[in-house]
């Protein structure tokens, strides 16, 4: 299978749903971009078994082919943002143009934001991060530096160290 890249949020050719019980991440879906051959082939029973499970074809969208009720242990180590509350939905003016222009960090675009650290697909540390993201957003817009230098850049930085565990940049 060759996922074909496409558009936010698909930009990376499929789009996965986990789950977390008791402290383990769990894949449960794949969503995956390929192409109209293998759609094709999938369509005609003929396409791959991903972890003992068949995939179907979902008529809507970009990432039509599924794979459903996975419920595989993900051993994934490393860090996942969760965000909720998107806070640039309005236009928005002035300074805080600037501040989302010239900041790519996933963690601006949220009013409420979680890290979970995993160790092999073991949940070992969830942390709200939500009040210091506020604190960096308010610091930065009253910051003196301007959006986009390397000062800038520099403090934005500084300030995701000291918030995240991990470099989600």
């Amino acid at each position: 299978m060759n996922p074909q890249t496409g558009l936010t949020p698909d930009r990376r050719g499929f789009v996965c749903v986990y789950r977390i019980a008791e402290g383990v991440l769990f894949l449960e879906r794949v969503r995956l971009g390929l192409s109209y051959q293998e759609q094709l082939l999938i369509a005609a029973g003929r396409g791959p078994v991903l972890m003992g499970v068949s995939e179907r074809v979902d008529p809507e969208g970009s990432l039509r082919v599924v794979f459903s009720g996975l419920q595989a242990r993900a051993a994934f180590s490393g860090g996942v943002l969760l965000g909720s509350d998107y806070i640039y939905a309005l236009p928005l003016e002035g300074r805080e143009r600037q501040l989302r222009e010239n900041t790519s960090h996933p963690a601006f675009e949220w009013g409420a934001v979680h890290e979970l650290i995993f160790e092999a697909g073991q949940l070992v540390e969830a942390r709200d991060c939500s009040k210091a993201m506020a604190q960096a957003r308010v610091h930065l817009l009253g910051e003196q530096l301007e959006p986009g230098t390397p000062a800038w850049q520099a403090e934005l930085t500084r300030l995701m160290s000291q918030t995240f565990c991990m470099d989600y940049a």
